[in-house]
């Protein structure tokens, strides 16, 4: 009895982090849209505003002047790529969940290599530009990804057990 009450609480926290996974996804494709209609004017515009406070209190703080220079080189081709990247890894990410929650086997096995070329990438990313965002969407990632495993192999296991 206690076993079971184990896989059903690694049952549980997998369905809520799935489910937080698909929040995620859902943000990434509003992200994605949104990416397309937001020019440099508008994300300059934006950044200045943001960093106006900071810079009155001192024209040379350096996060608040990174910003503007970054916003000052936003291209449009840069747009379009975070526009396609949001879009494509959103929509990956909830046809994944889609799938997981409705327990289709051949989702588990995909959802692992899949988040793992996330977690892959993001590792990348982290080494190009370090930030603490892609360390706890990472470890996210991993999380989720032990969990999808040992979901798999409990549902393999029952569907063995019902045969």
């Amino acid at each position: 009895m206690e076993e079971k009450n184990k896989i059903l609480s690694v049952h549980n926290f997998f369905v809520v982090s799935v489910i937080l996974k698909g929040l995620n996804a859902v943000l990434e494709l509003m992200g994605g849209l949104a990416a397309f209609f937001v020019t440099k004017p508008i994300v300059i515009k934006i950044v200045e505003l943001l960093a106006r406070n900071e810079l009155a209190e001192d024209p040379s703080d350096i996060v608040a002047n990174y910003f503007i220079h970054l916003a000052y080189d936003y291209s449009s081709s840069f747009q379009i790529f975070i526009s396609v990247y949001l879009l494509i890894h959103g929509a990956a990410k909830l046809f994944l969940v889609y799938n997981l929650l409705k327990k289709r086997l051949w989702a588990y096995p995909s959802a692992i290599a899949v988040f793992s070329l996330f977690v892959v990438y993001q590792i990348y990313a982290y080494i190009i530009s370090p930030s603490f965002s892609l360390i706890f969407l990472t470890m996210l990632d991993i999380l989720i990804i032990i969990l999808t495993l040992f979901e798999y192999k409990n549902l393999k296991k029952q569907k063995i057990e019902i045969l």
